[in-house]
């Protein structure tokens, strides 16, 4: 066989490999694609699911939507406390940002437009209000920072106290709490929080020293004149009056509460021999 058609052929073979490689190749390369596109498309919806919750989501949207949810499960007295308890909340979980409302403003849109379920028609609302809760969704921090203990601390903090700045009943401060921790279980139930932001927070209701009025304490005229009263309660024959009498003249003289003035008895008493 001559020598160039030896070599033609062997020039086509070698071209024919060649292109082989090249087309192997070129397969390869776009398999590594589509395997990279697919894995990177995965992960970015990995990642938008995991930040559906705490990245997304501001306190005040969420409180919203706990509210609804949790409306229709309380009675009316309920419903008031857990409207006061998220109105507390928000307030805790605002940002310090520029053209803050003055706070009866903000609490009145929180509690009359915001936490009310049918929710009223903002657009229907004063111009100041509809500004209010404008502020306050942009103002409002994430759901997730409640997992910083200092954003916690300041929560449970504004839960203790009234509006005026003063220590809050403890029964009072035990309901809001409960708010609290409903709205909580809730968010980690819709995958909204990742973890619980109570579960390392030591929290005790505070005690408050109860004082008594004294404008409302009856003076000695009025305190006579309250027992010569209540001896012409019922006839004479039963007694009633005199022990009625008797009751509330131990508890205002003795300082008793009710159950013990009638618990009473002669062997109790030292009686003066006169007067």
């Amino acid at each position: 066989m001559p020598k160039a058609v030896v070599a033609a052929q062997s020039r086509r073979r070698r071209e024919a490999g060649e292109g082989e490689d090249v087309r192997a190749l070129a397969e390869e390369i776009g398999s590594s694609l589509v395997r990279a596109v697919r894995e990177a498309a995965a992960d970015d919806f990995g990642r938008a699911r995991k930040g559906r919750g705490p990245a997304l989501i501001s306190w005040y949207a969420f409180s919203l939507e706990y509210l609804e949810a949790r409306w229709v499960q309380v009675a009316a007295k309920t419903r008031s406390e857990t409207n006061d308890a998220l109105c507390s909340i928000t307030e805790a979980m605002l940002r310090r940002t520029r053209g803050r409302p003055d706070d009866e403003l903000l609490r009145r849109a929180l509690r009359n437009w915001a936490f009310v379920v049918p929710r009223p028609d903002v657009r229907k609302a004063p111009t100041e209000v509809r500004f209010a809760l404008d502020w306050v969704a942009r103002a409002s921090r994430p759901l997730d920072d409640l997992l910083d203990p200092a954003v916690m601390r300041g929560v449970l903090q504004a839960l203790r106290l009234k509006r005026g700045g003063t220590v809050a009943a403890a029964e009072t401060q035990r309901r809001k709490r409960m708010t609290f921790v409903n709205a909580v279980r809730y968010a980690i139930e819709l995958g909204q929080l990742r973890a619980d932001p109570l579960a390392n927070i030591s929290w005790r209701s505070t005690e408050t020293v109860q004082q008594v009025d004294p404008r409302v304490v009856v003076n000695p005229q009025q305190a006579r004149n309250l027992l010569c009263a209540v001896s012409y309660v019922g006839g004479y024959g039963r007694a009633r009056g005199r022990r009625l009498v008797g009751l509330f003249a131990g508890m205002y003289y003795g300082g008793l509460r009710p159950a013990e003035a009638v618990a009473v008895t002669l062997p109790d008493c030292e009686l003066p021999t006169e007067g």
